[in-house]
């Protein structure tokens, strides 16, 4: 029971504003609250059962820093898709419900890899030498804090109109990509290049997402006049 609490209460603590609890917040401006919890739930298990077991022996092989890249590219990707919206019909959401779970889940665990958590985790089963407890405990953290993080973004989505909703889960998406890609990225001129270019590029993109609605209404006006 020490080993569980202790290790619940570290992760509670520490996920508190922490990226993945702002990060499921966003995540319920695009997903129903259920499935980002699902995939907050499955992408923990496998990622503190990682970093009990094999995430000491993968670092050797995997450097954190190319784990990060791709979460950070990740983000970015998904703030430019919230733009975007979705282009299925509800029938063909349904038919892909288990679309939204492996999207949170993947998201989840690549934003994990290298946290925090994820080295308290590896700490505190080296420190207990007890893995069940320490990966219940941890586990049970994260699902607090970022259920705490799906309930508030729930209680905003119902609040806010679903565009302002959709341009604040895009922001937040595309600030953590840039702040994992800045800390993943050595401090170089030619790192601080590949930054000012995605920015360009990310820029470029939102600016061309957020006006084709506009673009798509002109254009229904000239071919109905």
């Amino acid at each position: 029971m020490h080993a569980l609490s202790t290790s619940f209460l570290m992760v509670v603590l520490g996920e508190m504003g922490d990226k993945t609890q702002l990060l499921a917040m966003a995540f319920v401006g695009r997903f129903r609250a259920w499935q980002v919890m699902t995939g907050v739930v499955l992408a923990t298990l496998l990622n503190h059962a990682l970093a009990v077991a094999v995430g000491t022996y993968m670092a050797g092989f995997i450097p954190m820093s190319a784990v990060s890249i791709v979460a950070g590219m990740s983000f970015l990707l998904f703030g430019l898709w919230t733009l975007a919206g979705d282009t299925l019909g509800d029938e063909a959401q349904r038919r892909n419900k288990f679309g939204p779970l492996l999207t949170v889940a993947i998201a989840f665990f690549l934003a994990e890899m290298g946290d925090k958590t994820q080295l308290a985790t590896v700490a505190l089963a080296a420190e207990f030498r007890d893995p069940i407890p320490v990966l219940t405990g941890t586990t049970l953290g994260m699902v607090v804090a970022d259920g705490l993080g799906v309930w508030v973004g729930d209680f905003v989505n119902r609040k806010l109109s679903p565009q302002l909703m959709k341009y604040l889960s895009a922001a937040i998406f595309v600030a953590f990509g840039f702040i994992t890609l800045y800390r993943a990225m050595a401090s170089s001129t030619l790192s601080y290049l590949v930054l000012a270019g995605l920015a360009m590029a990310t820029a470029g993109a939102t600016y061309w997402l957020v006006r084709k609605p506009q673009r798509e209404a002109d254009a229904g006006k000239h071919e109905a006049a």
